[in-house]
């Protein structure tokens, strides 16, 4: 049973059945032209069990390498797309494979333009035979692998630099002794291709574009209450609002000062036309007041502070600033406006295990 590694993509991946004995015999390298066949129904479904589905966001995936200075997924810098390759003998994988026959598919992934090429998982590379190279060069996946009448592969991100004019059109490339192929990233944008290199091998290609999901995040606008002049205590609310301004519901809380000086908030986001209660919230917040004025102390401050959804485990992060130095200080009721956000995992940037 060959076993997938599994880097940084996600999930584990399908195992598939494969043995045989080495041979030295090499399979004569060729050119095949994009789009050379349509990829037959059996290959289709084995490619199915391996390539990353549309519905995966992409800060669920992750790069087997890691750039000095790594694109934040968010960032416009880059274009983005999931490739997923197999190779050897693709058809009818599961009956015996021919006596004596190995096929070298060393080779690389490549990209000639400024770009990162990252396998985030292998696909059935037998241990110490089959293995990741490592490279300095970030447009490059290396490997060195071998099949004996089954079959490798790999799936892999490759993010492309935006911006930049070049004489020649960048192309991602599959360089191999039996195959050496190149598909334009226009290609990319949703591609299946089957390419029959003999009566025994094959290459099979599945690639799409992955875009950036941005994390929800608003707007916050509403009033800080004091309780009197010295604001150790009072109370707080605003409307929280979507980026565009459309409201979405209502944040009331209630702000103190500890005996040890700390200041602390805590109370509920709640929906716009109903009472129900969707998110608790806490926080700190101090005052900033820094106007020559006995009485202008408490005129102007920030907080900050964490939401948690009801019901599940997620939630986000909020701040904002509530005063306004044009106010008299006598005045208790102060404009409040702020921004929220909810969390977002994190890109794990994951230096891949070398077999």
């Amino acid at each position: 049973m060959r076993s997938v590694t599994v880097l940084a993509l996600i999930g584990a991946l399908l195992s598939m059945q494969g043995c045989s004995e080495k041979s030295t015999d090499p399979v004569q390298r060729v050119q095949a032209p994009v789009g050379n066949g349509k990829m037959p129904l059996e290959v289709q479904r084995l490619m199915d069990s391996y390539t990353v589905p549309d519905s995966v966001l992409l800060t669920e995936l992750g790069l087997g390498k890691s750039p000095t200075n790594p694109p934040e997924w968010s960032s416009l810098d880059y274009d983005v797309y999931a490739v997923t390759l197999l190779w050897g003998h693709l058809q009818n994988h599961v009956t015996p494979p021919p006596a004596n026959l190995t096929t070298d598919w060393s080779g690389n992934l490549g990209v000639n333009g400024v770009a990162i090429v990252s396998a985030g998982s292998t696909i059935d590379f037998e241990p110490h035979e089959d293995y990741l190279v490592p490279d300095s060069l970030p447009s490059i996946e290396e490997w060195v692998s071998f099949t004996h009448g089954d079959l490798d592969g790999l799936s892999a991100l490759v993010l492309l630099k935006r911006g930049i004019v070049y004489i020649v059109a960048p192309m991602l490339t599959f360089d191999t002794r039996p195959i050496r192929i190149a598909w334009p990233f226009e290609a990319l944008e949703d591609l299946s291709a089957f390419y029959l290199v003999d009566s025994i091998n094959a290459l099979a290609i599945c690639a799409h574009r992955v875009w950036p999901h941005e994390c929800p995040k608003g707007l916050i606008k509403g009033e800080w209450i004091r309780d009197d002049l010295n604001g150790r205590t009072g109370h707080w609310w605003s409307l929280w609002m979507a980026e565009n301004g459309d409201p979405m519901g209502w944040l009331t809380a209630t702000f103190w000062t500890e005996s040890n000086g700390e200041r602390l908030f805590s109370g509920w986001i709640s929906g716009y036309l109903t009472d129900q209660i969707i998110a608790g919230v806490k926080g700190t917040w101090f005052y900033d007041d820094p106007r020559l004025c006995p009485m202008c102390g408490s005129s102007y401050g920030h907080f900050r502070g964490r939401f948690a959804y009801h019901g599940n485990d997620s939630g986000g992060a909020f701040e904002g600033t509530f005063g306004d130095f044009s106010l008299p200080p006598l005045q208790d009721t102060l404009p409040l406006v702020g921004r929220w956000h909810e969390d977002c995992p994190n890109t794990a940037w994951i230096v891949p295990h070398r077999d």
